[in-house]
C-alpha cells in the first residue's frame, strides 16, 4: 500500500472553493481527501485492496462530475492538466472537457486535440 505523505484525515471529506478561489474557478480549490492508497504516479487497474471506503476499487466506466472528484478516487490527479503522465513513462489518465472545439468524443475512442494554449482566466 502508498502512504501519503501529508495528513489525509486532516481533509475535508468533499473538495472545496473559497470565495476567493470560486472568482478563478476550480483550478484554486482545495482538494478533499484522497481516498485510494496509490501513488501520484501509478499506472494500472486500481484494485479494491487499494479502495478503504469502497472497497471496490475504480471500475472501468466510473465516471466524476469534475477533475476534483477524479483527485480524490486517483482516477486523474492533476487539478488543471487534461493529461497526467510523465514523458519517459507515458500517461496514467486523460480527462476531456469540452474545452477544446475539435476534440471528439465517441465513446469507446476520442480525438484529443491538445493541452494547454487555453487562456483559464475565465475560469
Amino acid at each position: 500500500l502508498f502512504h501519503l505523505p501529508f495528513s489525509n484525515q486532516n481533509r475535508p471529506d468533499q473538495a472545496f472553493t473559497t470565495v476567493r478561489a470560486k472568482k478563478t474557478g476550480k483550478a484554486n480549490a482545495a482538494s478533499g481527501k484522497i481516498y485510494v492508497t496509490i501513488p501520484p504516479d501509478h499506472f494500472g487497474p486500481i484494485p479494491p485492496e487499494n479502495d478503504p471506503i469502497r472497497n471496490q476499487g475504480v471500475l472501468v466506466g466510473e465516471f466524476w462530475a469534475d477533475r476534483l472528484d477524479c483527485r480524490q478516487w486517483g482516477a486523474h490527479f492533476p487539478h488543471v492538466a487534461g493529461i497526467a503522465g510523465q514523458a519517459d513513462y507515458g500517461s496514467q489518465s486523460v480527462t476531456l472537457s469540452g474545452g477544446y472545439a475539435d476534440d471528439e468524443d465517441h465513446g469507446e475512442w476520442f480525438l484529443y486535440t491538445g493541452s494547454g494554449g487555453r487562456d483559464l482566466s475565465g475560469n
